[in-house]
């Protein structure tokens, strides 16, 4: 059951990409603000059950809870961020190496890992290298694409330490969808003041009407349903495995991006792709067991 959660995880954030691109008159953190309300406001109905609001306040009284919520949320800022500004099927491939950085933990923890894993990591470290390399040698390379696969990567390293942490034994374990909507909390904060700016220009609120259902199907699709499934996947299996099956995220980017927006693969992320791909299989091959 976890490993069809993380399927649906998977395919919902690789559509992600689309649905931002598909709303060109909103800046980044505007996307993540509305977003985050139309998840936020469906989420609320589940909390309507007594018991279910009772253990709501329980967790929320725990840091760890908190810190979950923050470190998923800065995921989706910046990978909101990535996604507007570097190619689709870029930002998923470097958003997918999560399991490069819990191998490389697990390394320093444990001090060894499986030969095979070793080989998958450094196949996975060259396909990185190489796609920076001769991307930046190609003349259509721009900073702001550099950035944006900067970011990519820096949403894979955030959602590594997320599913660490997640599965810590020293560390409290709260509800998934307490996680989920202590996220969507910590979220209002800071885009409520976009939320009511847009809502009372009447040109604006015009705009967001006819963008309503690319909006619901990113907070719903894309957002909560993905958080929701991945926060409960992340207390059964193990961190590789979490981050393992969500490679199928790049493969399912790419291939809507092409469906949808034209968006054709170059060769060199094709040869990046495979790289890392082969690589990343390896390392989640029979995790944890060196």
């Amino acid at each position: 059951m976890a490993l069809i959660l993380l399927l649906f995880a998977a395919f919902g954030w690789g559509l992600a990409g689309i649905f931002i691109r598909l709303l060109p008159m909103y800046t980044s953190h505007e996307i993540v603000a509305l977003r985050f309300l139309v998840a936020f406001v469906l989420l609320s109905f589940v909390f309507i059950s007594k018991p279910i609001y009772s253990k709501l306040l329980y967790d929320l009284k725990h840091y760890s809870t908190w810190l979950l919520a923050l470190i998923i949320l800065c995921c989706y800022y910046v990978g909101t961020a990535a996604f507007a500004i570097a190619p689709i099927g870029e930002t998923t491939l470097l958003m997918a190496t999560a399991p490069l950085f819990v191998t490389i933990y697990f390394w320093f923890k444990d001090g060894k890992i499986l030969s095979i894993k070793k080989v998958g990591l450094l196949l996975s470290i060259l396909g990185v290298l190489f796609f920076f390399v001769f991307s930046i040698s190609v003349t259509s390379y721009t900073l702001i694409h550099f950035y944006g696969n900067l970011l990519a990567l820096a949403v894979s390293a955030m959602f590594s330490l997320y599913v660490l942490l997640y599965s810590h034994e020293k560390i409290y374990s709260p509800s998934s969808l307490n996680v989920t909507y202590a996220m969507f909390l910590l979220a209002l904060i800071p885009s409520g003041y976009d939320i009511f700016g847009k809502i009372t220009m009447q040109k604006d609120l015009v705009i967001l009407i006819d963008n309503f259902a690319f909006i619901f199907l990113l907070g719903i699709l894309s957002t909560a349903l993905p958080t929701f499934f991945i926060t409960i996947a992340s207390k059964v299996l193990s961190p590789e495995i979490t981050t393992g099956v969500l490679l199928l995220e790049t493969i399912f980017g790419t291939l809507i991006a092409y469906i949808v927006l034209n968006e054709i693969p170059s060769i060199i992320f094709i040869i990046s792709l495979s790289l890392i791909l082969i690589g990343l299989i390896l390392i989640v091959y029979k995790p944890l067991k060196a």
